[in-house]
């Protein structure tokens, strides 16, 4: 004599924990979901890349004006006279390279122009500028 659980296809068997025609995911269900993650985890990495380089760049590019305002610092505290247009090719500053070229135009009021360009390739490689004035210490027509 056949037990009334084996007649029927989808009944709970004791100790089972399936219900009725519940079977769980199948194999091309758990593929597509593998896939759509996938997907998704290379769209954050390549956002991440994305980050790191545009940081890295905006990095040199600080350390840029950091360079400016400490060669416009070095020339204000110089004699007047010694305030001339120089270049330098390599200054290096927190193992980054940087070209600095001042400009100086004029005679009692001189006004200094200095431009940082950063070495290497990308958006960052653009130079950052600082113009600044100095004037000589000689009284002028009004005293």
């Amino acid at each position: 004599m056949q037990s009334h659980a084996e007649d029927a296809p989808h009944a709970q068997r004791p100790g089972s924990a399936v219900k009725g025609d519940e079977r769980g995911f199948t194999l091309i269900e758990t593929v597509i979901a593998l896939l759509v993650m996938m997907v998704a985890t290379l769209a954050a990495a390549s956002l991440f890349i994305y980050a790191i380089k545009y940081n890295s760049g905006a990095y040199s590019r600080s350390l840029a004006a950091a360079v400016a305002q400490r060669q416009l610092e070095k020339l204000r505290k110089s004699e007047f006279s010694e305030v001339v247009t120089s270049t330098e090719s390599n200054v290096e500053s927190a193992n980054r390279h940087f070209s600095v070229a001042t400009t100086v135009t004029g005679t009692t009021l001189k006004r200094i122009t200095v431009t940082v360009t950063p070495r290497g390739s990308g958006w960052a490689s653009t130079p950052v500028v600082i113009i600044s004035q100095r004037s000589a210490t000689v009284t002028g027509a009004y005293f």
